[in-house]
């Protein structure tokens, strides 16, 4: 038995043209969206207020790819005029990396470390640069056999996700700048061949075994690295066009090409939410370490979504009519006559996802204030 969540929408973030890319810095605190009009942005998603925005890329090219450090210090964007450019929180350009991709660049990220940063392309390249330096270090030549459409990193693998309904999996190796347009840096570990479509998400679990896969064949597959076997497989009505994994784990975020966005539990494959989001697909979504859901839509706009303290029930299972209580024992009092005793409800977790508003407090201290939440 488990709850379906309503949504309640907290923030729109209103652009002037449809939101091509979109990405959350680790503690939550901001929001970075890029759209097609060239224009990258930091909002500050707790008053919904831009910070800064950025025209770093070449006019009229579109911004293609956002994706924050996980120092939380830096961020940076990929677009259709090839380049990759690096931002401090402070809103300061501190870095471009050229002559890498031929064409654009279709997703961008942060090592765990911080001194390299990964983009993927249109033209099949997967490229690692070192940071500081603004150079090449290694480079998977050909990932796919055509463009990357998307791609992930952890400790150990890359994973990446192309237009030929591949999922790949990646051991980098070499130690020296390689030449990049004839050398292969990049190991092919496995290679998961179960989507009809093409891939357009992947996120790699942090224990290294999982790999969370979206295509447009309708579906979200959840497999192990170590033989490809299909763990769960979560079925949509409509072409999924984003997927994010939330930051404990235990849910993932997906978003269609009808705007509907869903949340679903990992472990059970239950559909936990489903709410119509934008007008048109639904670009990009990702989740705070909140739970607020935050979703990216053709139409312009950006939106903060958290689901509502009171769950409403899911429809009964087969064998289960509504309003009827459902017997847990049957005992015979004094009199010998039998007694039955209802089961009693399910019981709402507030510690289950999302997270609940603040429990009341008892009794103010002397000297403590209240601390605004999503306002």
């Amino acid at each position: 038995f488990f709850f379906r969540r309503t949504m309640t929408l907290l923030h729109t973030l209103r652009h002037k043209s449809p939101v091509s890319a979109l990405a959350l810095t680790q503690d939550g605190k901001e929001v970075i969206t890029g759209t097609r009009d060239n224009v990258v942005y930091q909002w500050d998603l707790k008053t919904a207020k831009v910070l800064h925005t950025h025209r770093e890329h070449i006019p009229p090219h579109q911004i293609t790819a956002v994706a924050c450090s996980h120092d939380n210090q830096q961020f940076a964007s990929g677009g259709r005029d090839s380049f990759v450019v690096i931002y401090n929180r402070a809103g300061k350009k501190i870095g471009m990396l050229k002559k890498g991709h031929r064409t654009y660049v279709t997703s961008v990220a942060f090592d765990k470390s911080n001194n390299h940063i990964f983009s993927a392309g249109a033209d099949g390249k997967i490229l690692i640069w070192r940071k500081k330096k603004h150079k090449i270090h290694r480079c998977i030549e050909s990932a796919h056999g055509g463009p990357v459409t998307c791609m992930a990193s952890s400790v150990k693998y890359i994973v990446s996700g192309g237009d030929d309904a591949i999922v790949n999996v990646w051991i980098p190796k070499g130690k020296k700048v390689v030449d990049y347009s004839t050398r292969q840096a990049g190991s092919l570990y496995k290679e998961f061949r179960g989507h009809q479509a093409e891939i357009t998400g992947v996120a790699i679990t942090k224990d290294q075994k999982y790999i969370i896969s979206s295509s447009l064949d309708r579906t979200v597959r959840i497999f192990l690295i170590i033989n490809l076997s299909l763990v769960r497989k979560l079925q949509h009505d409509d072409a999924v066009t984003s997927m994010a994994l939330s930051r404990d784990e235990k849910w993932v975020a997906t978003g269609t090409s009808t705007g509907k966005a869903y949340v679903w539990n990992r472990d059970t494959g239950a559909q936990i939410a489903c709410f119509d989001a934008h007008e048109g697909k639904v670009s990009k979504v990702a989740m705070t370490p909140k739970g607020w859901v935050v979703s990216a839509g053709g139409d312009g706009m950006v939106k903060v979504w958290q689901a509502e303290l009171k769950p409403k029930p899911a429809d009964p299972q087969p064998g289960e009519e509504q309003g009827e209580e459902q017997v847990q024992t049957v005992t015979i009092n004094a009199e010998g006559k039998l007694v039955a005793t209802p089961k009693p409800a399910a019981v709402y977790d507030p510690g289950a996802w999302p997270v609940a508003p603040r429990p009341k407090k008892k009794k103010k201290k002397e000297g403590e204030g209240e601390q605004g939440e999503g306002e």
